[in-house]
């Protein structure tokens, strides 16, 4: 079964596991990868969102003020919205007893 990860299973990632084994196919237990995955992402949205906080700071400024400052915001917030629903569909994370459960938008 691979190597084990340092927290306990939950019934959705042992039938998840039973699944794959019945229907013949190789899984990819969520590890390193997925950990190296997340933090590379998270640096290159926490230095979206350092510009984006000068773009907003500095948003007098002729040719930031051209740009449209409100779109960016929104497109950066829709990025991050985007990114942690990516997070839970994809199943990069274990979500069992989080909030992202109690979530009835990502529970669809």
């Amino acid at each position: 079964m691979g190597y084990r990860l340092s927290v306990s299973l939950t019934e959705s990632e042992l039938q998840r596991q039973k699944n794959a084994e019945e229907m013949l196919i190789r899984l990819d237990l969520r590890g390193k990868a997925d950990l190296i995955m997340l933090i590379i992402i998270s640096t290159v949205y926490s230095f979206d969102f350092l510009a984006v906080v000068y773009t907003v700071w500095n948003r007098k400024y002729a040719s930031i003020k051209s740009k449209n400052v409100i779109i960016m915001v929104l497109i950066m917030v829709v990025s991050v919205v985007w990114f942690v629903g990516d997070l839970q569909s994809n199943g990069h994370l274990l979500l069992a007893g989080t909030h992202l459960m109690d979530c009835k938008a990502f529970g669809l």
